[in-house]
Order: structure tokens, then C-alpha cells, then sequence
């Protein structure tokens, strides 16, 4: 549980809690329907064209020209992602004053669940699965992102530890964890007004 700082609270509403994982409400699709559908496509065309390629063979001029295809659609994404990314924690810095984030060790949870040649991993697609959408939301640039726009914007960013328990400050009862690999945001709407 991350600690809710007891300062700058308005009347009219207490301390919110906005929850930072992967499936934010108001994430936006990255991708249009029709470009999950043509990435998709090209993803499959790549692959039916490189088991079709002998091993040690060049890849074809067509090969080459689908990945570039599938790497602009991917640049198009990360693109977005960074744009959403902004607006978004500039939006939490400006209308909120102090903002606390879980430390969480993504680098660690997000470790293969694939296992040794003796012992084999069990659940690998589904963790694979729950890697790809932890990465995919990049807590580390909001993290960053947050912590220089809080400064600028006069608010305070703090990091507390990832263990579930009671905030002596404030005196709060431990909460239910949340589902493994999901991070919290704790925030305080700021004095100043805002959402």
C-alpha cells in the first residue's frame, strides 16, 4: 500500500486513488482496429516468408521490405504511447500536489517464467502475456516523467516500499494487495483546483 500523504486536501474531496497498472480505464488504444489488423497480417507474412527461406540464406528484398512495414507500425505505436504518456502525467503533476508510487522492481517481475533445461517453466504464455502488457505500459518513463512535472509543478513525487502494510504517518489499515504485478498510485488532489 503506498501512503497517502496527509497535506493539501480540499473540502470538497479527500485523497484519491488512482490505480497504475495495465489496464488503466482511460488507456487509449495505441493501434486502430484496421492497423492491429494490418500489423497482424504483416507479422504473419514475415513469418511464412522467413520458414520459407532456407537458414543460412540472405532474406528476400520483400522479407525486408514487411519488416520495415511491421517497424513502422511499431514506431507509430511507441509514438502514441509517449504522447499519451505526457498528457497524461502532466495532467496528474499539474491537479495533484503530493503523489506517492509503489516502488516496484519491474525489471523482477518481469522475469521469464520459462525455467532450465531440467526443470521446465509452467504458465510461460500467460506470464509471457502479463510481461508484454507490464512493459507495455512503461512504469519506469511515467515514473520519470512524474518525477521531474511534480517538481516543476510544485508538487512532491514519493516512493514507497512495494511491501502491503499500515502507514504509521497516517494511520491507515493495511489494504487487500492488489493482483500481482498491478502498482498503485496514491494522489491528493492539488489545493490549486483541478480534476
Amino acid at each position: 500500500m503506498a501512503c497517502l500523504l496527509p497535506a493539501r486536501t480540499s473540502r470538497r474531496c479527500g485523497p484519491r486513488r488512482l490505480r497504475l497498472d495495465a489496464t488503466w480505464p482511460w488507456t487509449p488504444d495505441l493501434l486502430s482496429k484496421g492497423e492491429r489488423r494490418r500489423l497482424r497480417k504483416l507479422e504473419l507474412q514475415a513469418a511464412r516468408r522467413r520458414i520459407a527461406r532456407e537458414p543460412s540464406s540472405r532474406s528476400s528484398r520483400r522479407e525486408r521490405a514487411t519488416y520495415g512495414l511491421i517497424a513502422e507500425l511499431c514506431a507509430r505505436q511507441s509514438r502514441r504511447r509517449e504522447d499519451w504518456l505526457h498528457k497524461t502525467t502532466t495532467n496528474l503533476a499539474k491537479s495533484h500536489g503530493p503523489i506517492a508510487l509503489e516502488d516496484l522492481h519491474v525489471k523482477n517481475m518481469t522475469r521469464s517464467a520459462r525455467g532450465s533445461m531440467k526443470q521446465a517453466g509452467v504458465n510461460v504464455r500467460a506470464k509471457a502475456g502479463m510481461n508484454r502488457s507490464i512493459l507495455g505500459m512503461a512504469w519506469g518513463t511515467v515514473e520519470r516523467m512524474l518525477a521531474y512535472k511534480s517538481q516543476d509543478c510544485g508538487g512532491v513525487l514519493v516512493k514507497v516500499p512495494a511491501a502491503r502494510g499500515c502507514c504509521s504517518r497516517v494511520g491507515l489499515p493495511p489494504e487487500p494487495a492488489p493482483p500481482q504485478g498491478m502498482g498503485w498510485l496514491d494522489a491528493e488532489p492539488s489545493p490549486l483546483g483541478g480534476p
